[in-house]
């Protein structure tokens, strides 16, 4: 549940400042990369 908090606290970062838009949508592909990646090992 905690990741889902912070995946929620992205998203309302994403919202509030559109100017960070670049720098959210890296963070998120580097957790798309990181969750891929755990999901490789299991």
């Amino acid at each position: 549940k905690g990741e889902w908090t912070s995946f929620n606290h992205y998203l309302e970062l994403f919202y509030a400042d559109r100017e960070r838009e670049e720098e959210i949508m890296r963070m998120v592909d580097r957790l798309t990369k990181v969750l891929d990646r755990n999901k490789a090992i299991i």
